[in-house]
């Protein structure tokens, strides 16, 4: 897996509500977040705190991912000229976990980020929250983001990101990969017979040459 960290700079720092669209996005980006996205159900609890860092990071934020020990509530805290924001993340599956979100759990959040100067506050979670934690969020100023919300805030980060990821996925189904440089490549034919074209540099083989 490549440094998570070592992302391409942009020439402006946007806001999350004004990203800049970027054309040439690193493949390793692209192939990054879509294994990312598979793990949403799995039990990899490190796993997302590491994937919302890595979309602040795209960003130009300044992210600080602290030990889940001694966090206090707090698992990011990322940073710009114009915001410092706390973040949450909870990483539970709603396969093997039947429990939501609970005003408890909010709770805690919401005493580690009062008065300490953040400007926005996330709780992301890929379950659900109670409705108590939910009223409880909204009287501290902390935004609940869960499962149906959290592919909204994917894609508010890095609009120009997420659709290169659905795309690759939905070819990581085919079986052959180019000789050349690894991509997935299609299976066609001409009037030669079958032979294979590689969707990333369009090299053209034939399986019996390899």
């Amino acid at each position: 897996m490549f440094n998570i960290f070592k992302t391409t700079k942009r020439k402006n720092t946007p806001s999350i509500q004004n990203n800049i669209i970027e054309k040439n996005i690193p493949e390793e980006h692209i192939k990054y977040l879509a294994e990312e996205l598979d793990t949403i159900n799995k039990k990899h609890y490190d796993r997302l705190p590491k994937l919302i860092a890595f979309l602040f990071k795209y960003n130009n934020y300044h992210v600080e991912i602290i030990d889940g020990y001694t966090d206090n509530g707090i698992d990011i805290i990322a940073s710009n000229n114009l915001e410092k924001i706390a973040i949450q993340v909870k990483q539970h599956s709603i396969i093997t976990n039947y429990l939501k979100i609970n005003r408890d759990d909010m709770s805690k959040f919401c005493l580690a980020v009062k008065d300490q100067g953040f400007t926005k506050n996330y709780y992301i979670t890929t379950h659900y929250f109670t409705k108590q934690a939910k009223i409880l969020a909204n009287k501290h100023n902390v935004q609940p983001i869960d499962r149906q919300e959290l592919f909204k805030f994917i894609n508010q980060l890095c609009p120009e990101l997420l659709p290169k990821v659905q795309y690759r996925q939905s070819i990581t189904n085919l079986q052959t990969n180019c000789p050349e440089c690894q991509h997935p490549a299609i299976r066609l034919k001409g009037p030669y017979g079958i032979y294979y074209e590689c969707l990333n540099c369009n090299n053209t083989f034939n399986l019996k040459d390899n």
